[in-house]
């Protein structure tokens, strides 16, 4: 009713017009930022500490992407590092690296009724190939710590207590560090396209600090 009522006489039109600036200098101070930290980056990247990387400090409704450890602070000898499932990044390198692999399941809608086919019940094939699959998942990464690269380090099926999110769980027995700031690296073999060729590449996947006490 303002507008209509501003556009349906001369006087009107002409105050409707004298707001216009009006209105654009307060949307503009209203977007602008003050920028006090000025040395502090928009992007802190790897020299940040960031919630998201520790388990008892996830922010609420945050799904884990990468992947998590439980504290920033190592209490004992064994620290566990969840590492996120990602399907749509990561079925297509499993594919690749472990070609002769059958999946348990086919993309898309499942029904909750399973039938049995031939000699093999489906619970009885999923145990005996989940060992293969975790040997498949195995090869997707390369875990450091510090300047060190961990050999073979065993792998479990889990789902995180945060929202259920898929991925597979280690502990890295870290006896041998010393007291104080060490820093967990996670690179991931991923797909990408060199020379006109899609190929695999071995790329930085996500980094943790952490302080063992």
């Amino acid at each position: 009713p303002i507008y209509y009522n501003l556009i349906d006489n001369k006087f009107g039109r002409r105050v409707g017009l004298l707001l216009v600036p009006y209105v654009a200098i307060i949307a503009f101070i209203m977007t602008e930022n003050i920028h006090s930290h000025t040395w502090y980056p928009d992007d802190p990247d790897k020299a940040g500490l960031f919630n998201h990387k520790y388990d008892d400090q996830l922010p609420e409704k945050l799904l884990i992407r990468t992947g998590t450890l439980p504290s920033k602070f190592v209490k004992n000898d064994f620290l566990p590092l969840f590492i996120a499932y990602i399907p749509r990044n990561d079925n297509e390198v499993l594919e690749k690296k472990c070609p002769d692999f059958e999946p348990f399941h086919e993309p898309g809608i499942e029904s909750g009724l399973h039938f049995q086919i031939g000699n093999m019940k489906p619970k009885e094939r999923n145990l005996s190939a989940a060992d293969t699959a975790l040997a498949c998942f195995a090869q997707l990464y390369e875990i450091h710590i510090d300047d060190s690269v961990l050999v073979q380090p065993s792998f479990r099926f889990h789902k995180h207590r945060n929202y259920n999110e898929y991925g597979v769980m280690t502990i890295l027995d870290v006896a041998y560090l010393s007291r104080g700031e060490h820093l967990l690296k996670v690179n991931k073999w991923d797909k990408n396209v060199m020379d006109e060729k899609d190929t695999l590449i071995m790329e930085p996947f996500f980094e943790i600090p952490f302080w063992k006490e």
